[in-house]
């Protein structure tokens, strides 16, 4: 199991993702985490707090306290769901995307797949 660094309010948590950062969030966001674009701030809050408390479940971690960020907090906020998010794709075995670059047709300047 990964286990990485999130910053919130200045108070670093670790998170890792697994199995229970799925089921935490489903249990936070009451809605399955499997096909949801997870675009609303509400579902990358819950998204961060099932990470941190999978990986400590006794973290003192407040979502209340997450309601009252400033434009700073937000970054941090979204800094870490964007750590927890490149862990989901470890967990989830999907490889990175390789950089290449499109092939193009000499004859008619088109790109090819």
């Amino acid at each position: 199991m990964i286990q990485k660094e999130i910053t919130l309010q200045g108070k670093t948590y670790p998170v890792v993702f697994d199995m229970q950062t799925i089921i935490n969030f489903e249990e936070i966001a009451r809605k399955t985490f499997f096909g949801d674009p997870l675009e609303k701030l509400t579902d990358r809050i819950a998204i961060i707090a099932a990470a941190v408390l999978s990986a400590d479940e006794n973290s003192d971690l407040k979502l209340e306290s997450l309601k009252s960020l400033d434009w700073n907090g937000i970054q941090e906020l979204l800094k870490a769901y964007s750590i927890i998010m490149e862990m989901s794709l470890e967990f989830f075995n999907i490889p990175k995307v390789i950089d290449k670059p499109e092939k193009q047709s000499k004859a008619n300047g088109k790109k090819n797949a």
